[in-house]
């Protein structure tokens, strides 16, 4: 048995099973939702049996949606849904155009920074770079300024020693101003030092170190090839020798202090260009050999000769200094004397032989 009615909305007629009677579907032509009347008690109890076709129109080709004109902008119209059905059938979509973007609106990709590698003298060795913690990078502070203070000790070691040949100078008046000059500088790079007590300070005072740095470097470069004699290098020397080993000295704990404080370190790293300038100077001319003033050339110099404790500052980056060639070790030289003024035993020369604590010759 059938039931018939119409859309309330646009008039279209449908017949449906009566066992659809009360429910509520969907009008296939505007989606209006209907709802399916009970039979009338005029259409008789025995209907027509139903047709062969489809009643329901689910055979029925749903009408073909009207194409947006090209002046429409957005998304198109989604097709009406079927009748009977609760909810609207999912439809796709074509992707939305997108303007061609830009390249200066593209963003700039990051490069990363990389790292300069450590060269010369003050290389650590170290790959680790800045990926230390707070005490670490402290004694990595410690080790780049013990250096430079070991780098501007050397020259100190040369002029006091009398090993000024290597810079030798012209006459007495630039002499005297060559010691002065280092005796100053010195002088205000401990006065520099002192003032760093955190990593703030240490950057504040690192430019003006090194400047004083630069003006040694100026001052080495200047006169490393000029020849003085013996008699204008003692005077000199007897007139600032005192001040310059103190200024020295103290330059040397204020670096190895200023060493110890977390970030001073890194704080103070401009101060290893000039630093290895002083040692490549240095390096360059045999101490001791300029001009053949010396009566003879003086003993092999060491690099880090009665420093305070530089190894400890540095962490074992120095070699260890090697003792100065006593006289008395070389054949036919003068007995060796010891601290007091006596005279010590002379030390055998060459291998041993024959018993275990026995020497040649005896």
């Amino acid at each position: 048995m059938t039931v018939s009615f119409e859309c309330a909305n646009c008039g279209k007629s449908f017949e449906v099973d009566v066992s659809l009677a009360g429910k509520r579907g969907r009008c296939k032509q505007c989606g209006h939702m209907n709802r399916i009347p009970s039979p009338s008690p005029s259409q008789p109890a025995g209907g027509a049996p139903p047709p062969a076709t489809d009643p329901y129109g689910l055979d029925d080709q749903p009408p073909q949606r009207r194409q947006p004109s090209a002046t429409t902008r957005g998304r198109p119209t989604p097709p009406r849904p079927d009748l009977f059905d609760d909810e609207p059938p999912l439809t796709s979509f074509p992707p939305l155009a997108r303007r061609p973007v830009e390249e200066s609106e593209l963003p700039t990709p990051v490069r990363p920074k990389k790292k300069k590698a450590n060269r010369g003298f003050f290389a650590n060795g170290s790959k680790s770079g800045r990926s230390r913690s707070t005490g670490q990078k402290g004694a990595a502070g410690g080790s780049i300024v013990a250096i430079v203070a070991v780098a501007v000790f050397v020259v100190r070691l040369a002029i006091s020693h009398g090993y000024i040949g290597g810079f030798g100078l012209s006459n007495r008046s630039e002499v005297e101003h060559f010691f002065k000059s280092m005796v100053s500088e010195t002088e205000v790079c401990v006065s520099t030092l002192r003032t760093i007590h955190d990593e703030a300070s240490a950057r504040v005072a690192a430019p003006q170190i090194v400047v004083s740095l630069q003006r040694v470097v100026v001052l080495l470069r200047t006169h490393k090839d000029k020849e003085a004699t013996m008699a204008a290098i003692d005077a000199a020397k007897a007139k600032y020798k005192t001040r310059l080993d103190s200024a020295s000295l103290m330059m040397g704990n204020e670096f190895i202090r200023v060493g110890q404080i977390p970030g001073a370190g890194q704080a103070l790293e401009g101060i290893v260009a000039p630093a290895n300038e002083i040692q490549q100077i240095m390096g360059e001319r045999e101490l001791g050999m300029a001009g053949n003033h010396f009566p003879h050339p003086p003993p092999r110099f060491v690099r880090a000769t009665r420093f305070p404790a530089p190894e400890a500052a540095v962490g074992g980056n120095l070699p260890t200094p090697t003792p100065l060639p006593q006289a008395g070790a070389i054949p036919g030289g003068p007995p060796p004397t010891n601290h007091f003024g006596g005279r010590a035993a002379p030390r055998p020369f060459g291998p041993r032989f024959g018993p275990r604590g026995s020497r040649p010759g005896t």
